[in-house]
């Protein structure tokens, strides 16, 4: 008799423990699931978001790199978000270096764009004091860094020439082979090598 009732009871807590085990098991189950519409949630946001960034107006830059030789400039075409001041990004992405494994990055370090001024198709570039600082003497080297930023610049039709600043003044370059303070530069299209 003692055994029969022990059997019931034990019965009894087992049932009770199934039951409190499935129903635990059904509310982690809505958790899971509230979790994953959650996530299906944040996922379709962060896709309207690319979707809404690849919206965004692009416009193409031509950009002139020395190559690793430093005899002739390299074009490398770029896509930016479209701007109102096309020529200061195309400095800014001048700056930042090539992308392409054979162009090699000629900006004097640490050089940064203060802005340009367009004038009578004459572009001012002024830069901070870096550009003169880290400036590279040279030749190949003075030529390659003068012609990269006149070539980049004057893919524009409204720029003919260029007239380099540094912190809005004309500047000199002790042992440089060009006169910045007063020089303006053109385009040389016998530096422009085809890719």
């Amino acid at each position: 008799m003692k055994l029969f009732k022990f059997l019931i009871i034990f019965m009894f807590i087992m049932s009770i423990a199934v039951f409190t085990i499935g129903c635990n098991k059904e509310e982690k189950t809505k958790i899971e699931n509230q979790g994953e519409t959650e996530t299906l949630y944040e996922v379709k946001e962060s896709t309207t978001t690319v979707s809404n960034a690849s919206e965004t107006e692009m416009i193409r830059l031509t950009l002139y790199f020395p190559d690793k030789e430093a005899m002739y400039l390299l074009a490398e075409e770029r896509d930016v978000a479209k701007t109102k001041a096309p020529a200061e990004a195309a400095i800014e992405e001048l700056i930042k270096g090539p992308k392409e494994e054979r162009h090699i990055a000629v900006i004097p370090v640490r050089t940064e764009l203060n802005g340009i001024n367009i004038e009578d198709e004459t572009a001012y570039v002024d830069f901070n004091e870096e550009f003169k600082t880290n400036y590279r003497l040279g030749s190949a080297a003075e030529t390659m860094t003068v012609y990269s930023i006149v070539n980049t610049l004057t893919e524009f039709s409204t720029i003919k020439k260029v007239k380099f600043l540094v912190n809005g003044e004309s500047f000199e370059i002790e042992g440089s082979n060009f006169d910045f303070k007063i020089q303006e530069f053109s385009r040389n299209e016998d530096l422009i090598k085809e890719n």
